[in-house]
């Protein structure tokens, strides 16, 4: 399957890999590798993520996999695995960054 990441996915992977930068380069780039390493995964397993749990929908079904202190959070569309969004572990998920896309 090919993985295609959203804007919005896109834009809070860079503003992670920002915050994580302004104390350890080094170790944004490490994880900015790993996140891309387990999306690509994803395109061999994507049925591998846990439903979120947040999402549930009956038409809709989210995933996610967490890396490090990151859910990476994804739906698979026909052949396609959509990252839709990164998000700290410790923040509350809401379905509203979603709507627009559904």
């Amino acid at each position: 399957m090919k993985v295609e990441w959203t804007d919005e996915a896109l834009r809070h992977l860079q503003a992670i890999v920002d915050y994580i930068s302004e104390d350890s380069p080094d170790r944004a780039f490490d994880f900015a590798a790993k996140i891309e390493s387990k999306a690509l995964r994803l395109g061999h397993f994507p049925q591998s993520g846990r439903i979120v749990p947040e999402w549930q929908d009956a038409s809709i079904i989210f995933r996610e996999i967490v890396v490090d202190n990151y859910r990476l959070i994804y739906r698979i569309r026909k052949q396609t695995v959509e990252i839709t969004t990164v998000y700290h572990g410790m923040r509350q998920l809401s379905t509203t960054p979603l709507k627009n896309r559904l």
